[in-house]
């Protein structure tokens, strides 16, 4: 819904929701204890009502009263989904899987979890665009969420200690993305980013230097809370 208001891959979560199901239920017996209250399929965040109206802000999406329209839309859905989400942190739930086809959920997931995030993402793009109107950047009277801002949102609210993005193809990125990620390092936030062909050319020897920096960043941050975002596509 936030990319442009193409629906993007969101009938795909259904696909994910058989495949968790089949892994809910056990075929053998004896898995059963080990099935049991392990794995809940919570639900679907309906917004059927609010796709149809960015439906009809499709063909004028870049006039400035339909993006700021679109952006109203987007932030409609994100509430929805960051109180299903807080209300399954608030039972205590070790590990949530959030499947959804927008680019916007990481920010969905990072206000329900709160401050002192690191973001563990493969994903060829940034996502850190201007957190300002997408049509008309002159327009900072409030954030505007799009399919292309929601890390640099996260990053904005003061939310983030370490970004780690694994995968990025660097023509893929605006400048935007690369002069927000910087100040956002400059800020204080850890940022490491791996490259697409590198990660091709040494994936285990470059994910386990992740994985260590990871671990070393939450043994010094225990409050801080793991985001692990897959965007991957075809291309990555």
């Amino acid at each position: 819904m936030a990319n442009w208001g193409r629906p993007g891959a969101e009938h795909s979560s259904v696909a994910y929701m058989k495949g968790l199901a089949n892994l809910y239920v056990p075929t053998n017996s004896d898995q059963m204890n080990f099935a049991k209250n392990k794995l809940v399929l919570a639900g679907t965040v309906i917004g059927k009502d609010l796709q149809d109206q960015v439906n009809q802000l499709v063909d004028s999406k870049r006039e400035i009263n339909s993006n700021i329209r679109l952006s109203n839309l987007v932030s409609d859905y994100e509430k929805r989904t960051e109180f299903v989400l807080s209300t399954l942190l608030a039972q205590e739930s070790e590990t949530i899987l959030f499947v959804g086809g927008g680019d916007r959920g990481i920010y969905s997931a990072g206000k329900a979890l709160g401050e002192a995030l690191i973001l563990v993402r493969i994903d060829p793009h940034m996502d850190e665009r201007s957190v300002y109107c997408r049509s008309d950047p002159s327009l900072t009277d409030q954030f505007y969420p799009h399919s292309g801002n929601g890390v640099s949102h996260l990053k904005q609210d003061d939310l983030v200690i370490g970004d780690f993005l694994l995968g990025s193809d660097d023509a893929r990125n605006n400048d935007q993305c690369r002069f927000n990620s910087t100040e956002a390092e400059k800020r204080g936030v850890l940022t490491r980013k791996i490259d697409r062909d590198e990660l091709r050319i040494e994936p285990k020897k470059l994910i386990d230097q992740i994985v260590e920096e990871v671990n070393g960043l939450m043994k010094a941050n225990p409050k801080a809370k793991l985001i692990l975002n897959i965007d991957a596509d075809r291309n990555c």
